[in-house]
C-alpha cells in the first residue's frame, strides 16, 4: 500500500505600468492525493487498485485580460479561469498459471472537471473600428470515460507467446456554451491479437 498527499500554492499576477485596468492577481491552493494498493495470493492471483489526481493551472497568458492584437483579430485572457482536475481510477485482477499463461481484467475510470477550451467569436472593436475575430480561454465543462479491458496470454512452449486483448470504452462529454447545453456520448471497442517468440 502506498498513500500520498501533496499540497501546493501558486500565485500568478501581473501589473501593467501602461494600463492598470489590466492588472490581475490569481491564487490557487490545492491538495493532490494518491492511493496505490496491490495484493498477491499464494495461488498467483494479483489484485491492484490505484487512484490519482492531476491538476492543470492556467498560465499567466491565459489569465491576463490585456488584449493581444493581431491582423484584424485579437486574443484576450480570462482572469476567472479555474484549474482543470483529472481524477483517474483503475482496478485490476490477473491470474497466472504455471503452464498456460495468464488471464486478467482491468477496469478504469477517468473524469476531467472544468476543462478548458478557446472560445472563438466576432465582436466590434474600438481599436480597429469594425467587427473582428477574437478568442478567449474558458472553462467549458466536464467529461468522463470508463472502460474494461480483458487480456489472455497463452504460452504453448517456453519461447512462444500468444496474447489476446479486448476492451470496451464509454465516453461522455458535458459542456455549456452561450447558455446552451451539449452532451456527447459514444462507445468504442478494441480487439488485438499478438504473437511473438523470445
Amino acid at each position: 500500500a502506498k498513500v500520498g498527499l501533496r499540497a501546493a500554492y501558486e500565485a500568478l499576477g501581473q501589473n501593467y505600468t501602461d494600463g492598470a485596468s489590466y492588472n490581475f492577481h490569481n491564487e490557487f491552493f490545492y491538495l493532490i492525493p494518491s492511493l496505490h494498493l496491490s495484493y498477491r495470493t499464494n495461488t498467483m492471483h494479483n489484485f491492484n487498485f490505484s487512484y490519482t489526481l492531476r491538476r492543470t493551472t492556467p498560465s499567466a497568458d491565459n489569465l491576463s485580460p490585456r488584449p493581444l492584437y493581431g491582423i484584424d483579430s485579437y486574443s484576450i485572457g480570462n482572469p476567472d479561469l479555474q484549474c482543470t482536475y483529472t481524477h483517474h481510477l483503475t482496478a485490476g485482477w490477473t491470474k497466472f498459471f504455471m503452464k498456460f499463461g495468464s488471464v486478467g481484467a482491468q477496469f478504469y475510470y477517468s473524469k476531467n472537471t472544468d476543462e478548458r477550451s478557446t472560445l472563438a467569436d466576432v465582436t466590434y472593436s474600438p481599436f480597429y473600428g469594425h467587427v473582428v475575430n477574437y478568442s478567449m480561454p474558458m472553462n467549458i465543462g466536464d467529461s468522463w470515460n470508463t472502460g474494461l479491458d480483458l487480456n489472455l496470454t497463452y504460452r504453448p512452449t517456453s519461447f512462444i507467446n500468444i496474447r489476446f486483448n479486448g476492451g470496451v470504452r464509454y465516453n461522455n462529454e458535458d459542456f455549456t456554451f452561450r447558455d446552451d447545453h451539449y452532451e456527447t456520448r459514444n462507445w468504442s471497442y478494441k480487439f488485438r491479437l499478438n504473437a511473438w517468440a523470445k
